[in-house]
């Protein structure tokens, strides 16, 4: 875990020092876990069952006492298979697991019992090997749970192997020493896996921050810009969303100002329903083409363009792009002047003037509403 996550995260108890975000976590998995039960559980109490069923069908000569065994490794089985669909579960849910878990574990250690100096003592001494193994596994369960599971299993075992079997002093020290670094192990992949869990699921909630305020930020790019920038610099915007911070800063740019030759006296002439018809028109196919080059539409005044290349983004090719931005809309003209013509209106002559120099560019405005403008420097 890097810094961040140990600030979030009491490594101690592996719980998050945010409430809020721990009881989400609780909630979630809580939610998950009950729904994977209530689809899971019947499913493999049925393949259980007919499993167990064949056994007995199959073996009609096993003693009762091997019959117990026998549905205590399913049991096992069971579990096993039932917790590792769930993931970590509310605390009512993991408090019966861990209840569960400590009486089959005390079942098995009391089996020393019953089966000292027998061939059975052997498979009980697996099966809580096994036991504390798949305890240790079982999802549901929380590495505070974990440890009452397992330590309770363990000294359990060590009553039994101590003061209950007939085991020799030598014979229990070994196998509860090797119980303890089978338990320590479990430990140890519990704490790990439930870490792992927790990181994972506060690292969810960081990505699912930040995708929530990228969002929000290309809506509002879009909604400030959208109409009048390509795709490549509102890519660059959304990359780098400082430059739209309110402030300006100097930077040379080149300058396109259009507009229509004439355009007072032809609208005078016209009614306003067909100026305005011309006037989109005009500005469906100029629009286009500046987008082409990348140019930045900073305003449109009338039948008049103020462009800007090299703002927001800049550019090393500018003044390159603007004269090639001016000489296609020029020969846009030709197409705009003949659709005028099929639609009886009069043909437009537009002017263009473009200079390179230096201006102060920026957000200009207040926090709640502000224009990305430029401002003649000298």
């Amino acid at each position: 875990m890097n810094s961040i996550e140990r600030s979030q995260l009491n490594r101690l108890t592996l719980s998050f020092k945010d409430q809020g975000l721990e009881s989400a976590f609780l909630d979630e998995h809580g939610q998950n876990a009950l729904r994977i039960t209530v689809t899971y559980f019947p499913l493999l109490l049925l393949l259980f069952a007919i499993g167990l069923g064949v056994i007995m069908a199959v073996v009609p000569h096993l003693t009762f006492l091997r019959n117990i065994f026998l549905c205590s490794l399913g049991f096992l089985v069971l579990s096993f298979l039932y917790f590792r669909f769930l993931p970590p579960g509310v605390h009512a849910m993991q408090l019966l697991f861990s209840t569960v878990g400590v009486l089959l574990g005390w079942f098995y250690a009391y089996g020393l019992i019953l089966l000292q100096d027998s061939i059975f003592q052997l498979y009980v001494f697996v099966m809580i090997i096994i036991h504390m193994v798949s305890t240790s596994l079982a999802l549901p369960l929380r590495f505070v749970y974990s440890i009452l599971v397992l330590n309770a299993t363990w000294f359990g075992f060590i009553f039994v192997a101590f003061f209950l079997s007939s085991l020799n002093t030598v014979d229990a020290l070994f196998q509860v020493l090797y119980l303890a670094a089978i338990n320590g192990i479990c430990l140890f992949a519990t704490y790990q896996r439930e870490a792992a869990t927790r990181v994972n699921f506060w690292q969810k909630g960081v990505i699912e921050k930040r995708e929530a305020q990228v969002s929000e930020l290309a809506d509002f790019l879009k909604k400030m810009f959208g109409r009048y920038l390509s795709t490549e610099v509102m890519t660059s915007l959304i990359e780098n969303p400082s430059a739209l911070e309110l402030g300006g800063e100097k930077r040379i740019v080149t300058i396109m100002m259009t507009d229509l030759r004439g355009f007072t006296a032809i609208s005078e002439r016209l009614a306003p329903e067909q100026v305005v018809q011309m006037l989109n028109s005009y500005f469906e196919v100029m629009v286009e083409v500046v987008l082409k080059y990348n140019g930045t539409i900073n305003e449109i005044i009338g039948d008049a363009l103020l462009i800007i290349f090299g703002a927001p983004q800049k550019m090393a090719d500018r003044a390159q792009r603007a004269i090639a931005c001016g000489i296609s809309m020029q020969n846009a003209m030709d197409r705009i002047n003949e659709n005028n013509r099929l639609q009886g209106l009069p043909e437009l002559e537009m002017g263009i003037g473009i200079n390179d120099t230096e201006v102060i560019v920026g957000n200009i405005g207040s926090s709640k509403r502000s224009k990305y403008s430029v401002v003649v420097a000298a």
